[in-house]
């Protein structure tokens, strides 16, 4: 891969990445509007609070989807929506590891980056992104330190 720190490649979210913020806040909407109105049982506390709730989850999941990019250039990587931005050059990131849920099942397309100061958060890169090979290739010049574990078992 060039090594240009010019190239910027933004990855956005894919459409299900999308879907539960939007449902959240269609239904938040619908819900309240609908408490409000009276056609949804009035005056039930519980249920005015229920429906906020919904619709304000909704509001900032569906601030942070639309909001939330990777970026990526020849010597860095980004990850950034509206609540926060974590940002690590290559000459911080310690190496990679693949992210495994509780069944142990690899989930594809699912890394943790490990930066060397231990201060540093990491970044973790989810499936949700539409990824290209030009992403893969950046990713492959990283250490994968699963891979090291396994070839150095008393590290």
């Amino acid at each position: 891969m060039e090594n240009s720190s010019q190239v910027t490649r933004v990855y956005r979210l894919k459409w299900w990445g999308w879907a539960f913020p939007l449902i959240c806040l269609a239904v938040g909407s619908y819900s309240t509007v609908g408490l409000m109105t009276g056609r949804l049982h009035p005056g039930r506390r519980f249920g005015m609070f229920s429906a906020v709730s919904v619709l304000v989850g909704g509001v900032l999941f569906t601030v942070a989807a639309s909001t939330t990019t990777l970026i990526l250039t020849g010597d860095a990587i980004e990850l950034r929506n509206f609540f926060e931005r974590k940002r690590l050059t290559l000459s911080e990131i310690r190496g990679r590891r693949e992210i495994i849920n509780a069944t142990r099942l690899i989930l594809s397309d699912s890394w943790k980056l490990e930066p060397k100061d231990s201060k540093a958060r990491p970044i973790y890169i989810g499936n949700s992104f539409n990824l290209d090979e030009v992403f893969y290739a950046w990713m492959d010049q990283i250490p994968d330190l699963d891979e090291d574990d396994v070839s150095d078992p008393c590290a």
